[in-house]
């Protein structure tokens, strides 16, 4: 059994199911999997492919807000926001889901780089191996 609602990044009806785990759809109706329900941490649903592009899309565009020096953390927030209660956002373990690796890479790769930028003491570095991904204090 599934509810309705609208996607807000779409503006499309999304099918948000009334219970968890599998559901008996009919075979007959196969269901497109870009238009599968995908619900976030503050309880928002939105369709998987419109979570994923938005994630995709912002994460490319991070080098262009990377300076911003008034924020001090890299997120993607709840589409619903300002409204959003909980200011929900797309947690990592959602996003590994949702892109590519080689982007899900990028997107570790510059929060850990905006993190040691605004670091308030200026004491964090990232280690001088190339191949290491850790960070060290200075």
């Amino acid at each position: 059994d599934y509810a309705s609602s609208e996607c807000v990044i779409c503006l499309d009806l999304i099918e948000i199911p009334l219970e968890e785990g599998p559901v008996d759809d009919d075979p007959e109706e196969a269901k497109d999997p870009a238009q599968d329900a995908i619900q976030i941490s503050c309880g928002h649903w939105f369709h998987h492919d419109c979570l994923r592009r938005l994630a995709e899309s912002t994460i490319s565009g991070w080098s262009q807000t990377f300076t911003n020096k008034t924020n001090p953390r890299l997120t993607i927030p709840c589409p619903h926001a300002p409204c959003c209660a909980y200011q929900g956002e797309l947690e990592p373990h959602l996003l590994k889901t949702l892109v590519a690796p080689a982007l899900f890479q990028t997107y570790l790769d510059t929060t850990l780089t905006h993190f040691i930028h605004h670091d308030p003491f200026n004491e964090l570095r990232r280690c001088p191996n190339p191949q290491c991904n850790f960070v060290v204090r200075h």
